[in-house]
């Protein structure tokens, strides 16, 4: 992967010394006018597949890479919303307790003003006078 890497580097160099084009066709036994380096066909075909290769991993890869900030970002909010979930329900089970302790007390404060109520109405029915 390097050497592939290291090749498209130097192939996308566009400064020669001494040519007039960065890509000039030769045929064989011509004398080239400039240094450079000299691909075969195939290999050149081999470049042109890995500059592909090397373009798509790399718009692939920040693709990736912008995803993977979407994500964090709805990790947190999730997380936020998870723990206001918990806070939220710890505090409605406070105010269960509190409901549930103050119905017992009202049951049993009922309860005592009807044995109340009915000793009252007791005493007040042997007050009576019978014929």
């Amino acid at each position: 992967m390097i050497k592939t890497i290291l090749l498209v580097i130097l192939v996308n160099q566009t400064v020669w010394a001494g040519c007039p084009d960065s890509i000039q066709v030769i045929t064989k036994g011509q004398v080239a006018n400039c240094d450079g380096l000299l691909f075969s066909p195939e290999a050149s075909k081999q470049v042109d597949e890995n500059k592909q290769d090397l373009d798509y991993y790399k718009n692939l890869s920040e693709k990736l890479q912008i995803r993977k900030g979407y994500t964090d970002q709805e990790i947190n909010i999730l997380d936020q919303r998870l723990k206001l979930y918990v806070d939220q329900s710890q505090a409605l089970a406070v105010q269960v307790n509190r409901n549930e302790s103050d119905d017992k007390w009202q049951k049993i404060m009922y309860f005592g003003l009807g044995v109340f109520a009915t000793g009252i109405a007791l005493y007040g029915a042997s007050k009576i006078p019978t014929r």
